[in-house]
């Protein structure tokens, strides 16, 4: 790049980590020559998230959560580099123009607090004039180089719309790598503005860093989300029968053990903007707008992810499909070997008796929001999906099969056994019996008949299994792998905003947003949960199910606070 006729733009950063240094040089750490010393300086102060204001308050309110907040990590508020557009507005619409670009990876420079140093960055001194005397907007990308190519993406006018494509969900990459986190203007703060001098002005008045024009303040937050998770009971939740004995206790049927975690639907597209809108569409939408409990974050593809089927089409656009085929197919993440970092900021309250101890990071995710209350399906909301093993069984039938490792059937919410059991009481009912019905479609009738003596055609002895295609979903089957374990899978859909009420679908009830920490616990489990192969469930997953159904296995205990933290408690 030329370092010739630039325009050089001092950026003060409040950074958690970050230092000063006691050089004055500007631009990008690079020594500029004797030919630039008339050029223009400016100061920008540059808001990171969680950055300090005051010394009484951490938290600016950029956030619609009443759980609290989070600073961060400091591998989460660090800068290397700024990326820095200003841009002249269209009257009476979200229409920027882009007048100048440039980016700066120099080390602070001295003089300023340690919450808000400065960096020093070059604008085309000719650019910077053909905007003398007007109103430029300004946008600030921390930790973007590398990302962009500022001559061609931020040269267009659209840039605000610009569509980030990551190539790899891995815990540490990309725009969530420790140490180098991406950053945009934040949401729910109106982008800043400032009134450039005339020309004369700008070429006399400020060309000495001492001099810098005073260009205002940038909010930015992370584009990313977080999950942190707490592992509660040792993992193991109890299981009971849905209807009491006799005396009015509960039932033990058997234990559920949780063994690993994968993230499903992990978005490959996002806006490096944020925007809201009323109906959850581009109409009218807001550039940083302010996100309410009735209004909607735009997230790219929303009209794809709006119409009344989900076509291959949107559900590519998915990092580990949710459902995906065999459960098996996720990478998971060990709970009995995961050691994520403890979460230690204690800014955030879950209410009145809530255990905030516990829960530690677990990973990040891309924003990720549907447009409208029935876009809210399963094929497209980020979640997460959890294996699972049955263990130490009661139920006298399950304990049987288990014990001596065959598979379990299980009918209409009722579990008879092995195949043997549940073919003696298929044979006790009528022929118009749905239980009747249901084994002969899958066994064959002739499995049923008895000889004249009431002995079965077919031996016990010969009864073999069926095969899950054979069973096409007929009977819900629990089979024991090659080590003898009977896993299960539950899957739970990230909620934002919980309206309280499972059979009532609220606005942004789904959904990940950009700098919101989830924090996810599994408070209790009520029954076993999908089969690893769908054709062994009787109700497996569809991705255009809707996310709310009132027939949950888990529950999970969710906050969301700003870093933004949103607590979510998950029950199955």
């Amino acid at each position: 790049m030329n370092l010739k006729k630039m325009f050089v733009c001092a950026m003060g950063v409040a950074a958690l980590g970050l230092g000063s240094c006691s050089s004055d040089e500007p631009g990008a750490g690079k020594n500029l020559s004797e030919e630039s010393k008339g050029d223009l300086y400016a100061r920008i102060q540059l808001y990171l998230p969680g950055a300090s204001r005051s010394a009484t308050d951490d938290f600016d309110g950029n956030t619609n959560s009443d759980a609290g907040f989070e600073i961060g990590k400091t591998y989460e508020n660090t800068v290397n580099n700024v990326t820095v557009v200003l841009a002249t507005k269209a009257d009476g619409a979200d229409v920027f123009t882009p007048v100048a670009v440039s980016t700066s990876s120099a080390v602070p420079a001295a003089g300023f607090d340690e919450k808000a140093p400065v960096f020093n960055i070059m604008f085309r001194q000719d650019d910077i004039r053909k905007s003398a005397g007007q109103d430029v907007y300004i946008f600030a990308y921390c930790n973007a180089d590398g990302l962009f190519d500022i001559d061609t993406d931020f040269t267009a006018s659209d840039f605000v719309d610009k569509v980030a494509v990551i190539a790899s969900d891995a815990v540490n990459q990309g725009i969530w790598e420790h140490g180098n986190f991406l950053m945009a203007n934040a949401p729910n703060i109106a982008i800043p503005s400032k009134k450039l001098p005339v020309e004369d002005e700008l070429t006399t008045a400020y060309n000495t860093p001492a001099k810098a024009l005073d260009l205002g303040t940038v909010d930015v937050a992370r584009v990313c989300s977080r999950f942190d998770f707490k592992q509660v009971n040792g993992n193991v939740y109890p299981v009971y029968d849905v209807n009491p004995d006799e005396d009015g206790n509960q039932v033990h049927i058997a234990d559920v053990k949780l063994l690993a975690m994968s993230p499903v639907n992990i978005a490959k597209e996002f806006f490096y903007l944020p925007r809201v809108s009323n109906d959850g569409t581009d109409n009218g939408w807001k550039l940083c707008g302010t996100e309410h409990r009735n209004n909607w974050v735009v997230s790219p593809n929303w009209d794809d992810k709006s119409a009344e089927q989900l076509g291959a089409g949107i559900l590519a656009k998915y990092f580990r499909q949710s459902p995906a085929g065999s459960y098996e197919a996720y990478d998971y993440t060990q709970l009995d070997t995961f050691n994520g970092e403890d979460d230690d900021d204690q800014n955030w309250d879950g209410g009145e008796g809530f255990d905030k101890t516990g829960y530690k990071i677990w990973r990040y995710v891309t924003e990720n929001t549907l447009p409208e209350i029935a876009s809210q399906k399963k094929g497209v909301s980020t979640g997460v999906v959890f294996k699972a093993e049955i263990c130490n069984p009661s139920e006298p039938a399950l304990a049987a099969a288990m014990n001596a490792g065959k598979a379990v059937y299980s009918y209409n919410g009722t579990i008879y056994g092995d195949v043997v059991a549940l073919r003696k009481v298929a044979a006790s009912v009528s022929e118009t019996n749905p239980l009747y019905k249901a084994y002969a479609r899958v066994f064959g009738e002739n499995q049923l008949k008895k000889d004249e003596n009431s002995d079965f055609v077919v031996a016990d002895a010969d009864l073999t299994d069926c095969t899950a295609a054979a069973n096409n979903g007929t009977f819900k089957i629990y089979r024991p792998d090659g080590a003898g374990h009977y896993c299960v899978y539950y899957l739970y859909r990230n909620r934002h905003n919980d309206n309280g009420n499972n059979n009532v679908m609220g606005a942004m009830e789904f959904g990940t947003v950009r700098n919101n920490i989830y924090k996810l616990a599994v408070n209790s489990i009520t029954d076993f949960g999908h089969t690893a192969d769908p054709d062994d469930d009787d109700d497996p997953e569809d991705p255009d199910d809707p996310d709310e159904d009132p027939k949950t296995y888990l529950k999970v205990s969710c906050r969301v606070v700003p870093w933004m933290v949103r607590i979510n408690n998950i029950e199955f």
